[in-house]
C-alpha cells in the first residue's frame, strides 16, 4: 500500500498506520537512520562526454529504481561537503547551523583565504596507530573483506547495514573485460588439469586409484572455474572486481573494539573473514567516502550474480517512504568524472 495512491481517506489511514508502526517499533530517540549513496564514475576525454554519459546513466538508474517503486535523486555539492564534514567531525554540520543561524553553508565558507581543506579539517587527527585513527574525539577503524565462501547471499550485507551502531559500509565495483576473464579462466583450468594429471599419475604409481585419494579441494576448484567459463560464455554473466570496506565509529578505543568483535562475529556466521587495513587507514578513508575512488589492491573477482548478492539493498529499504515501513532510508546518485 502506497501513500501516493488511493483516495484521500486511504492516504490518511496509511499515514496514521505508518506513524503507529514507527511508535510501536521504537522511540523517537532510538530511530535508526540509514543512507544509501550510489556513486557512478567514468573515464572520459572531456567533461562534455562525461556529462552525456552521466545523463544516460542517471536515466537508466532512475528507471530501474522506479520499477522497484522507489526513487533516487542527484546529490548536490553542498550535501557532499556536509557528508565529508560529518565524517571527520563529532558534531554534524546541520546541528552547528541550528545552534548558529549565522553560520554560512560550507560552499560559501570557501574563499581565497580558506580552501576546502581548511573548512572541512577537524581540530585534531591522530593517524599514528596501526589499525585505527582518531578524528575530533571520534575513533575509527576501517576493515576490509578478505575472504568469501564459495557461495554467498545478501543476508550478511543486509544485516551489516542495519546494525544498531554507527557504521559505514562501502562496496566498490568495477567491470572487467569479459574476453580477458575467459582467457584467465581457461588458463587456470588448464593449470588445474595439469596438476590433477600429476596427482593421477602419482596415485597409479603408488598402486591406488585416483578416486580413492582424490584431492577434493582441487576438484572443487576445477568445478568452480569450469562453471565460471560456462557462465561467461553462455549464460551472459559478467565479471567485476569488488572490495568491501567497513568503517566502525565509536567514542573510545574500547567502544570500537567491542563493535569490531560484533561485526567480525556476524561475518564469521557466514564464513566471511574481515581484517583491519593495517597501516592503510588513510587509503581506506579515500576509498570509503562516496567519491568514486577505488585504488586499494585488496580486490576480488566476482560474477555479476555474486556481485548483485553483495549489494546491500533490501525490499524495505527500497520501498520506504511510500510504504508501511518505519526505517528511515534515503537513496542518492552522484556522478564523478575521471579525465
Amino acid at each position: 500500500m502506497e501513500l501516493k495512491q488511493g483516495r484521500p481517506q486511504e492516504k490518511r489511514i496509511a499515514k496514521e498506520f505508518n506513524s503507529l508502526i514507527e511508535k510501536s517499533i521504537t522511540s523517537e530517540s532510538e530511530k535508526q537512520e540509514t543512507k544509501r549513496y550510489i556513486v557512478l564514475s567514468c573515464k572520459c576525454e572531456s567533461y562534455a562526454d562525461a556529462r552525456d554519459k552521466f545523463y544516460d546513466y542517471q536515466i537508466k538508474t532512475e528507471n530501474k529504481f522506479r520499477e522497484l517503486k522507489s526513487s533516487i535523486r542527484q546529490v548536490t555539492i553542498e550535501e557532499m561537503l556536509e557528508v565529508t564534514h560529518d565524517f571527520f567531525h563529532a558534531e554534524k554540520f546541520i546541528d552547528k547551523r541550528e545552534k548558529n543561524k549565522n553560520l554560512l553553508p560550507i560552499k560559501k565558507q570557501i574563499t581565497d583565504d580558506l580552501t576546502i581543506f581548511d573548512v572541512l579539517a577537524p581540530r585534531i587527527v591522530d593517524m599514528s596507530q596501526r589499525d585505527y585513527f582518531v578524528s575530533d574525539g571520534k575513533y575509527f577503524r576501517i576493515l576490509y573483506l578478505s575472504k568469501l565462501p564459495p557461495t554467498t547471499s545478501p543476508v550478511f550485507y543486509n544485516k551489516l547495514t542495519t546494525l544498531d551502531m554507527d557504521i559505514i559500509v562501502t562496496l566498490n565495483i568495477q567491470p572487467c573485460n569479459t574476453a580477458e576473464m575467459i582467457k584467465k579462466a581457461e588458463k587456470t583450468i588448464s593449470g588445474i588439469k595439469t596438476e590433477r594429471l600429476a596427482k593421477v599419475k602419482s596415485a597409479i604409481k603408488a598402486g591406488y586409484s585416483y578416486e580413492a585419494v582424490m584431492d577434493e579441494k582441487l576438484e572443487d576448484k576445477l568445478q568452480r572455474y569450469t562453471q565460471l567459463r560456462v557462465d561467461l560464455q553462455k549464460n551472459d554473466q559478467k565479471m567485476f572486481t569488488n572490495n568491501m570496506l567497513i568503517c566502525i565509529i565509536g567514542d573510545s578505543l574500547n567502544d570500537i573494539n567491542k563493535k569490531t568483535n560484533k561485526v567480525i562475529d556476524l561475518a564469521g556466521e557466514r564464513l566471511i573473514e574481515l581484517g583491519p587495513l593495517n597501516y592503510q587507514q588513510i587509503e581506506g578513508i579515500t576509498n570509503l567516502l562516496p567519491f568514486g575512488h577505488n585504488t586499494l589492491q585488496l580486490k576480488r573477482n566476482l560474477s555479476s550474480e555474486a556481485t548483485a548478492a553483495n549489494v546491500p539493498f533490501n525490499s524495505k529499504d527500497l520501498l520506504y517512504p511510500n510504504s508501511l515501513i518505519g526505517l528511515i532510508t534515503s537513496i542518492f546518485v552522484l556522478g564523478i568524472v575521471r579525465i
